[in-house]
């Protein structure tokens, strides 16, 4: 964990006991290093990582639906300024450059 920042932001609302620089804290499973996450997530059953997974999407639509995140709407595209239809075209765009 030396070097990495650490945010706690509490997005998902699933927590579990780490412990970091000596200290036990409760983290928020999306604010768990890739590390950490691989720990908790070992020897889960095939149930408790679906119903892991429900969690996480309940969270992400959420975060959608409190910024009214619609991906009908057009997107500017950040290297060429030009409007696109779906953030699959700003990929697009990137690899041709």
């Amino acid at each position: 964990m030396k070097g990495e920042t650490i945010m706690n932001r509490d997005l998902d609302g699933v927590y579990f006991r780490v412990e970091r620089d000596g200290k036990w804290d409760s983290v928020c499973f999306s604010d768990l290093t890739e590390l950490e996450m691989d720990k908790v997530l070992e020897n889960r059953s095939e149930e408790w990582l679906c119903n892991l997974c429900k969690i996480l999407a309940g969270a992400l639509k959420q975060i959608g639906d409190q910024f009214d995140i619609n991906p009908e709407e057009s997107v500017i595209c950040d290297r060429c300024n030009s409007e696109v239809d779906s953030p699959d075209d700003v990929i697009t765009c990137t690899l041709e450059s």
